[in-house]
């Protein structure tokens, strides 16, 4: 087969082509950056990361609380 690799399986395969794919997804996001075959993670972008995960986390708490108060308010109106 064209660019099989001897001695990798069909499924090695498919993982390294879903590595391959998961990196380029990041390249382009500009979460990762890569330089020659060297691929790193931005300082800055980590950090940023670390504060959207924070901020995410908050967020999910909200609308966890908001959750609740809709469905007791519609526990409510249903008694009605």
């Amino acid at each position: 087969m064209k660019g099989k690799l001897q001695g990798d399986s069909k499924d090695e395969q498919n993982v390294k082509r879903r590595v391959y794919d998961a990196l380029n997804v990041l390249i382009a996001a500009d979460i990762l950056k890569k330089d020659g075959k060297a691929v790193y993670c931005d300082d800055k972008v980590a950090n940023i990361g670390a504060h959207r995960r924070r901020s995410m986390r908050e967020d999910k708490e909200k609308l966890e609380i908001k959750m609740v108060k809709l469905f007791n308010q519609s526990k409510l109106n249903k008694k009605v």
